[in-house]
């Protein structure tokens, strides 16, 4: 049932198996995000999230892990990869940006991370030994998000240790692009910073797109959009083979936030683009 705060795991499951099912029988390599929805919000006891300590993080990973563990048995063979939280270093060392203006994540300390990551990975781990299980998407660019990063492995038990480091380089690109899709700089700099860190775990870019303003994709060209994702990924597969293990493309469809989708707001193929894209 669609309620706020609801807790049936299960009918959540069984809401995801058929999509689940379709793409798994399409030979799709499937990757799921756990995040503070599968458990926790709406829950009075973590009310606001900028109030929560370390005991109530590990109060809340206790059920979070019972219910990763459900859903990662439910999806044995099916679903690939598993994704820990997201953006979980948003605004981490950024005094610059306040609690009130983070709308699209839950934020929290690399330290309190680590106790989240920590119980992600061995639910996961105890129902699926064959799935990835890799960390939230850091959105710190290469300087605070590999800094992030790094103090969360420290944090971790021993000998545990995450699949891969997971990061959201918007505004980053390849040598050539044009400057409107890469006003960060070069995709090879985040890269470098998260293999600094911890060179044995590949990287995973799990968001990656051109976004526009607000709530809208941006104005530039298809043609333009597919230049810059195929000087993308050839930097990828030509400088990070093996160490980059997967590049998501961000949006869908238009309708999902701001970011350019795979098709329009109408269900249509963009075609121009598209066509390009699935050559990649």
């Amino acid at each position: 049932r669609a309620q706020y705060g609801n807790t049936d795991i299960d009918a959540a499951i069984n809401r995801y198996m058929p999509f689940i099912d379709q793409y798994a029988a399409a030979g799709h390599r499937i990757m799921l995000a756990f995040t503070h929805q599968t458990y926790g919000e709406g829950r009075d006891e973590f009310y606001p999230w900028s109030s929560q300590t370390s005991d109530k993080w590990r109060q809340l990973t206790t059920r979070y892990s019972e219910f990763i563990h459900r859903a990662a048995e439910r999806f044995k063979g099916k679903v690939q990869a598993y994704q820990i939280w997201n953006e979980q270093d948003t605004g981490w060392n950024r005094p610059d940006i306040r609690a009130q203006d983070i709308v699209a994540a839950v934020p929290l300390k690399p330290e309190d991370y680590a106790i989240v990551l920590a119980g992600g990975i061995q639910a996961v781990r105890s129902a699926d030994s064959t799935a990835a299980v890799i960390t939230g998407g850091h959105v710190g660019g290469p300087g605070r998000g590999p800094q992030y990063a790094r103090i969360t492995l420290q944090n971790l038990p021993s000998g545990l240790r995450p699949d891969g480091i997971a990061c959201h380089p918007y505004g980053r690109g390849a040598q050539g692009s044009k400057r409107d899709f890469m006003h960060f700089g070069l995709i090879d700099e985040e890269i470098d910073g998260y293999m600094g860190i911890a060179p044995d775990i590949p990287v995973w870019i799990t968001e990656w797109g051109v976004l526009g303003p607000g709530h809208e994709p941006p104005p530039a060209s298809p043609e333009d959009i597919a230049d810059y994702a195929a000087r993308f990924v050839q930097v990828l597969k030509t400088k990070y083979g093996g160490k980059v293990a997967a590049a998501i493309w961000f949006a869908w469809a238009d309708t999902m936030h701001n970011g350019y989708g795979l098709i329009d707001r109408g269900g249509k193929d963009k075609s121009a683009f598209l066509g390009r894209f699935q050559q990649l």
